[in-house]
């Protein structure tokens, strides 16, 4: 329901702009008006720890900070420290810098245990080059990806299996095939079914649902047994679950494995790691070597370097995944109190581990609900806490967020409860918010 303190009309103006200028209005889909409510704020002007200010002066508490890329909190005085003094020297130069090095061997040494690592500016480009160099490396076409994964690149290989597959050769298309996640059965098969010419097999280690016991492992034997390579797609897990990846936990690792959302407090840096061997192919320096893998003008760019290396110090001197898992633990206790006061358990369903955790939204039959989600989203953003769906903890997040997004919850669970005594429709004000890619 609206909150009459709460009005969006310089957002609403400039959203209005900016749909005029940029495609979508946003430089991320997932950004754009059509992925938030009708009753949310529209455009942000700024951001200070665990809190956003959109451009109406409206301050939020924000769960999940940048998409999940703000991994201390907004405007963190260490990281900014750092970079300052960086951005004095320069950033982009005409030959490596001695950054380039000490970033480098800082990220292998103590976050990706890795023997080689490329640097880029987001997840697409380095999931793109995990790609190619599978291919160069196994001589094979194949690219089995998992389906329940929701986001690998924006290329060809990757979207042409969305909706938003115009101007996609359907060639580009044809040699990327998917399996299902805790279901080795299913990577069995594109084994059996393309003999000899799986080149990789990418997916995250984890995302909301646990792996089944020995369902990596077992990925990890096929991937040997079948010659093809094993690339851990981290660009969101990563410093999430463990420092040195997600993977980590499970006790696999990875021939190739991306980097992305996170490592560096928010300044664009995405970084691919792996085995000598496989990332030797990308060495132009071999004349023998023919593939091209990341050229990238501002791969080495200091400031976003500087900030990885400031940003995992300030993880390992605070500990704080620890703090992160502990932070999100006490939110998710203090909300399913919410959830069970209103006796809403068979409806709202929080999934995932207390570090990054995502809630499922049922209807009054026990069906999976957009338009309920979007009801609650809304409610929570009423409530002043910018809500999408996921609950990142930072060391950003202390006990009072914690109080006052239960207060939120609590009113969102109240008006939930009407809605499925009512009707959805008495209570989401405009459109139903849905992921904006689905598989075809």
């Amino acid at each position: 329901m609206q909150n009459p303190s709460l009005t969006y009309p310089l957002g609403c103006q400039l959203a209005d702009k900016l749909l005029n200028y940029i495609p979508g209005g946003s430089h991320a889909y997932s950004k754009s008006v059509n992925q938030w409510p009708n009753l949310s704020p529209k455009v942000l002007s700024h951001g200070e720890g665990s809190y956003v200010w959109d451009v109406d002066g409206n301050r939020y508490i924000d769960w999940f900070t940048g998409l999940s890329t703000v991994s201390l909190g907004h405007g963190f005085s260490p990281v900014i420290e750092r970079v300052y003094e960086q951005l004095k020297k320069g950033i982009n130069f005409q030959l490596p810098t001695k950054i380039e090095f000490e970033a480098a061997e800082y990220f292998l040494n103590v976050v990706a245990k890795d023997d080689m690592v490329k640097f880029s500016k987001d997840g697409s480009t380095v999931n793109d080059a995990a790609i190619k160099l599978s291919r160069a490396y196994t001589g094979k076409r194949y690219i089995a990806k998992c389906s329940q994964h929701p986001f690998f690149s924006y290329s060809d290989w990757f979207i042409g299996h969305s909706r938003y597959d115009q101007g996609i050769l359907e060639e580009s298309k044809k040699y990327t095939i998917d399996f299902n996640y805790n279901d080795i059965s299913s990577l069995e098969s594109l084994f059996l079914n393309y003999p000899n010419d799986i080149a990789a097999v990418i997916l995250e280690p984890v995302r909301f649902e646990e792996p089944q016991k020995g369902f990596l492992q077992d990925v990890r034997k096929l991937c040997n047994d079948y010659g093809a390579v094993l690339i851990f797609d981290e660009v969101v897990t990563g410093l999430k679950y463990h420092l040195n990846g997600a993977q980590s936990l499970f006790g696999v690792k990875s021939d190739l494995t991306t980097w992305g959302k996170g490592i560096a407090n928010g300044f664009p840096l995405s970084a691919l790691t792996g085995k000598k061997d496989i990332m030797r192919l990308g060495d132009t320096v071999n004349q023998d070597n023919r593939t091209f893998l990341l050229s990238t003008t501002h791969g080495g760019e200091a400031a976003s370097l500087v900030s990885m290396m400031a940003t995992v110090e300030e993880f390992v001197k605070k500990d704080a995944i620890f703090h992160n898992y502990n932070t999100g633990k006490a939110l998710k206790d203090a909300l399913i109190e919410e959830i069970e006061r209103f006796g809403l358990k068979s409806y709202i369903k929080p999934i995932g581990y207390d570090c990054f955790w995502s809630i499922i939204f049922l209807n009054s039959t026990g069906e999976q609900c957009y338009q309920f989600r979007t009801l609650f989203m809304q409610e929570l953003i009423s409530n002043k806490v910018l809500f999408r769906g996921i609950f990142y903890p930072t060391i950003s997040h202390g006990e009072n967020e914690i109080r006052l997004t239960k207060l939120a919850f609590n009113n969102a669970c109240r008006i939930y409860k009407k809605a499925l005594i009512e009707g959805v429709d008495q209570y989401l004000v405009g459109h139903k918010v849905e992921r904006i890619l689905k598989k075809q």
